[in-house]
């Protein structure tokens, strides 16, 4: 009896280790699957916030390029703006200048027809 009771003494032992084990190994395994989830959400979340945040910048940065195109546009505008200014004063001064030049070159062509220095070369050119 006494073999007998202490070889059920020695599988009682080694039956609480493996229970024991078993109990251990599945604490561990239900931490760790708690660990998993909780990172699994984090890295969803941080996903999700990267995710909000490249939309955030990509939009900034779109509407600072259409803001940009706009500011383009309207500087081109005004340069041509300019530019058909000038050319309208440009284009009077011409024409300004062509009067001035015509009604001055008609002046002296009267004044020398007054004198008679027309005349005057006519009658040399004919004498």
């Amino acid at each position: 009896m006494e073999i007998t009771s202490f070889v059920l003494g020695m599988l009682t032992i080694v039956a609480a280790f493996i229970s024991a084990s078993i109990v251990a190994g599945l604490a561990k395994i239900n931490k760790l699957e708690k660990q998993q989830e909780y990172l699994n959400s984090s890295l969803e979340r941080t996903r999700s916030e990267l995710y909000d945040a490249m939309k955030d910048d990509y939009n900034n940065v779109w509407r600072k390029f259409e803001s940009t195109g706009r500011d383009i546009t309207m500087v081109e505008k005004t340069i041509m703006n300019q530019i058909d200014q000038a050319r309208q004063e440009t284009g009077k001064a011409v024409h300004t200048v062509r009067t001035d030049l015509s009604s001055y070159i008609d002046s002296r062509i009267d004044k020398v027809v007054m004198k008679g220095t027309l005349d005057g070369s006519k009658q040399i050119i004919n004498g």
